[in-house]
């Protein structure tokens, strides 16, 4: 017995009738469940948090600094995890993603490129998170 899903569209006898094959097809591909859409749009909304995130301490702390400065670990944790602002933001670039993922469809070179450049960020904290032990470890031996 045939399905809704298993119907191939109106007759292949012209190039109209061959694109709204696809699209029909492509409409029934992008309703099923799939893991491949979760991960795009939290690696889409990860990116956008991360990018957001380097120029909101940019502006806030750094841009207005002399060279030969620096900035205590607090103000930054203040800015970031103790703000109530930087998690919303949190979700709001999750949300956008999803709904980026969901709207459009992206070539593969997007994803790659996306996950290429997401690499800045996840250094950035990762460098954060290596002074900070560094510090932490430092300031327990004195």
């Amino acid at each position: 017995m045939r399905g809704f899903s298993d119907y191939a569209g109106p007759p292949d006898r012209s190039r109209l009738s061959r694109i709204s094959r696809g699209a029909f097809l492509h409409q029934e591909q992008s309703r099923r469940p799939g893991f491949m859409w979760i991960l795009k749009s939290v690696t889409l909304g990860l990116w956008l948090f991360g990018f957001g995130t380097m120029a909101f301490l940019y502006f806030a702390i750094f841009r207005d600094l002399p060279s030969n400065f620096a900035v205590d670990i607090r103000l930054v944790t203040w800015y970031t995890t103790r703000n109530p602002a930087w998690w919303t933001a949190l979700v709001v670039c999750l949300a956008l993603g999803y709904a980026v993922v969901r709207s459009l469809s992206a070539p593969v070179i997007l994803w790659v490129v996306v996950l290429v450049t997401g690499l800045v960020p996840a250094g950035f904290v990762a460098l954060f998170v290596a002074l900070a032990l560094r510090l932490r470890h430092v300031s327990e031996n004195h």
